[in-house]
């Protein structure tokens, strides 16, 4: 009997050191500012605006609130671990402000504005591992031009092509600090629709994103 003991509090021993020398402690995550260049070519999201938008206005303030989700990604960084799956999440506020009431009105849509998107950017593996953090993309527009797909969905094309600049922090910064970034993304109404929208008690309070773009025009967004 004390034999037996002795056996099994020594198995017990070697089984408890086998755990331990066996255990792998998870690799630390890194957070890494990425060189190169992004490209993402699957957006989806909304723009909320608060108040609704209207025909006619109703306020001297309103606050677009867009939010988008980036997919289909590649990159040119060299800096990023092996195996890298990007995927990112696009954010802008946008306030209005007016002093006859227009503030919310439809037709303020297609007026262009300054813009700065902040893009939260998600680095795993095809099995879903956080490879490394990397450090959030900072984008200043300095307006946009409103673009037409061939399904008659309006879009909005960041930074202009007719002159616009831009210019970044963060990630994905190119060789030209950011100057080369732009967005299309194309909403998922037509304009008859959203007119429409904007013509009802309630209004409009949201307008989906993620219509295809073109082939001059294709939907998609680059950081670089």
């Amino acid at each position: 009997m004390k034999k037996l003991w002795i056996s099994a509090a020594a198995l017990a021993m070697a089984v408890t050191f086998i755990g331990v020398v066996g255990a792998t402690p998870a690799a630390a995550v890194v957070t890494i500012t990425a060189n190169g260049t992004v490209t993402c070519t699957s957006l989806g999201g909304k723009i909320a605006f608060s108040p609704a938008l209207h025909t006619v206005g109703t306020t001297n303030s309103d606050t677009s609130t867009v939010s988008v989700k980036l997919a289909g990604c590649s990159t040119t960084s060299t800096n990023l671990p092996a195996g890298s799956i990007i995927t990112g999440k696009a954010t802008s506020t946008i306030v209005t402000t007016t002093t006859d009431n227009s503030a919310n009105a439809c037709a303020g849509l297609a007026t262009s504005r300054a813009t700065v998107q902040t893009i939260s950017w998600t680095d795993k593996s095809s099995g879903g591992v956080t490879l490394a953090k990397l450090t959030k993309t900072v984008v200043s527009f300095s307006g946009f031009d409103i673009l037409v797909n061939g399904s008659s969905d309006p879009g909005f094309d960041l930074s202009k092509d007719s002159g616009g600049t831009a210019s970044a922090t963060g990630s994905f910064l190119g060789s030209d600090g950011g100057a080369s970034s732009e967005a299309n993304i194309f909403a998922k109404k037509t304009t008859t629709q959203i007119t429409t929208s904007c013509g009802t008690a309630t209004g409009l309070a949201s307008l989906a994103l993620g219509a295809a773009g073109t082939v001059a025009d294709p939907s998609h967004s680059v950081a670089g």
